[in-house]
């Protein structure tokens, strides 16, 4: 160690000899500081009037007014099927073919013989009348018997028993609920090949809480929204609301009619969410930003005099960022609406709004 070193410590320890009883009374002089209050954003509890809603979720389904099917016009065998379930046809479109059964070929067969008979009897009798060996009511008789035969065949032939295949068309857009036709099997005439719903006007059948079905009426407005489909809301009304609950759902059903374009946009057995606007109220409301949650229990943090105290509040309605509160606050409150998750009952804050 050199001289020079040796005198540099020497004066160190010399300099804390002096200074360190100085500096360790100051520091245990010195207060000590308190915790640094958590700065919160707070905002009002406001009583505002907002329109009451109810939330309901629905099927959609075919309007029973709008259904239609396709008929067979004959007695046939099926040999082919253009349609299936879940699919549109539009108007005209090929639904199925048919083909004349041996039963409609004889029985039109006949048909043809009868006009044949018919014509040759009144031949006959005109010829008698003219050697005045008939009478006219014979003649007329003759004639009507014609008529009837002509006009029964005519009537199979637009039905299309004369030829060969009969083609069923569609008699306007719609979309398949049921195919009831299978590829070789008979059909009988007037039997339904397929049934149909008209797109342009649909049912959506809400199931409703029997506690809100009070507060519905026909003619309120709705909004429907598709759940797994981003499109703007279709707005409707309420065309009835059930008094019979469902003993499998437990809900009372509420029907909304959609017709129109706006109709199309659903398909038949969609999952809808329904929001329907009841009437207005004067309610508190908070932020939904101020709302933490105990298990079920929802509470909030009041801010009064620079602290932080938990109550516990009961909601009734989210709308958007605000929530409704019925019982725990009055309107005036303020609660803390950041750093709510860091407050503890007690908690020293410094308040600010947002």
């Amino acid at each position: 160690m050199t001289a020079a070193f040796k005198s540099w410590v020497a004066a160190v320890v010399a300099l804390l000899a002096v200074a360190g009883p100085r500096l360790y009374a100051k520091a245990e002089q010195q207060p000590q500081t308190a915790e640094s209050p958590l700065p919160v954003k707070t905002a009002a509890v406001k009583r505002e009037q907002m329109t009451e809603r109810v939330t309901a979720f629905g099927t959609v389904a075919a309007d029973p007014n709008s259904q239609f099917v396709v008929v067979s016009p004959i007695n046939g065998i099926v040999r082919k099927l253009d349609a299936y379930s879940g699919q549109v046809v539009q108007a005209g479109g090929v639904v199925a073919v048919i083909e004349p059964s041996p039963v409609a070929r004889a029985q039109f067969a006949q048909l043809e013989i009868a006009v044949t008979d018919a014509q040759q009897q009144l031949d006959h009798v005109r010829r008698l009348f003219a050697q005045q060996l008939a009478t006219k009511d014979q003649v007329a008789g003759a004639e009507k018997t014609l008529a009837d035969a002509s006009a029964q065949l005519e009537a199979q032939k637009k039905l299309g028993a004369g030829q060969e295949e009969v083609v069923l068309k569609a008699p306007k857009t719609g979309v398949v609920t049921k195919l009831t036709a299978q590829i070789g099997a008979e059909v009988a005439a007037k039997a339904v090949v397929a049934e149909f719903a008209d797109r342009t006007s649909l049912m959506v059948q809400l199931g409703i809480e029997p506690s809100d079905a009070a507060e519905l009426s026909p003619g309120d407005k709705v909004e429907l929204e598709q759940l797994f489909v981003k499109r703007p809301a279709v707005p409707a009304v309420i065309s009835s609301v059930g008094a019979l609950v469902d003993p499998s759902t437990r809900l009372l059903n509420a029907l909304v009619k959609v017709t129109g374009e706006a109709a199309r946009q659903f398909a038949l057995g969609e999952t809808v969410k329904a929001t329907v606007a009841t009437k207005q109220l004067k309610v508190l409301t908070i932020p939904r930003a101020a709302v933490l949650y105990d298990g079920n229990q929802p509470y909030v943090f009041l801010i009064k005099g620079g602290k932080a105290h938990r109550q516990n509040v009961q909601l009734s309605q989210t709308n958007g960022a605000t929530v409704w509160v019925e019982q725990g606050l009055a309107e005036g409150d303020r609660v803390a609406i950041s750093n709510v998750i860091e407050l503890s009952d007690g908690t020293s804050v410094s308040e600010r709004s947002p």
